[in-house]
């Protein structure tokens, strides 16, 4: 009778192989499909948290807007001809100036750990990098721009205005003053109102990326609340 090859010591070493390829495949298999569980949950974890820093920066930016508006009026009032300054509206209108706060440690978080490969919205993917890249870059120059027209406002006040004194306000900050003589050569001051009327333009358009950025969170906020539920 013939042997069956079945039984035989080379089928079973074979087989034995096979079983091994496949167990280590499965294996690795269910890891993977481990990772990616464990990557989606990160990643849901990590927009969530984003959330939470788009709020601050809607915050941030609407506090900006308001704020930055009050100082136009007053760099308006400065720069009218026809118009005495006041202490109050050359402290709000020139010693003025709205520094960037980026809330951006959950998006790096996502970025380092690759918890954001895993976003399945390619609009949100897009909208995230675009958000958290240009609009930061663009935010963080226009603040550094306001910051530069202050410093030399600044300096070109201590240089050719004498201040009274000082008073302390409610906020607990000093206000510098100014006598009505020295109020009167502040407006008519050539060199300061062209330097007013500069930081006026430049913050035209810090106002606007501010508006644009509150847009662009309420459209991530909306895409992030649908990826993750």
């Amino acid at each position: 009778m013939k042997k069956s090859i079945l039984i035989t010591p080379a089928f079973r070493y074979i087989f034995e192989i096979i079983i091994i390829v496949f167990s280590v495949t499965l294996s690795f298999y269910i890891q993977d499909v481990l990772n990616d569980r464990e990557k989606i949950e990160l990643k849901n974890i990590g927009l969530k948290a984003v959330l939470t820093d788009l709020d601050k920066d809607k915050e941030f930016y609407s506090g900006g807007i308001r704020r930055m508006n009050g100082t136009q009026a007053n760099i308006d009032s400065l720069t009218n001809k026809s118009i005495i300054p006041t202490n109050k509206m050359f402290e709000l209108g020139a010693r003025r100036y709205y520094g960037f706060i980026g809330q951006d440690r959950n998006y790096n978080s996502m970025i380092s750990t690759g918890s954001i490969e895993f976003i399945s919205n390619k609009d949100l993917t897009e909208i995230i990098h675009l958000y958290y890249g240009r609009h930061y870059d663009l935010m963080k120059d226009f603040s550094q721009q306001d910051e530069k027209y202050f410093n030399d406002i600044e300096k070109h006040i201590n240089s050719n205005f004498d201040a009274d004194h000082l008073k302390l306000n409610e906020y607990d900050f000093y206000n510098f003053i100014y006598s009505p003589l020295e109020l009167k050569k502040i407006g008519t001051d050539k060199t300061l109102r062209n330097m007013l009327l500069q930081k006026k333009w430049s913050n035209h358009w810090y106002i606007r990326e501010m508006s644009k950025s509150l847009e662009t969170i309420d459209k991530l906020k909306q895409l992030i609340e649908i990826e993750i539920n």
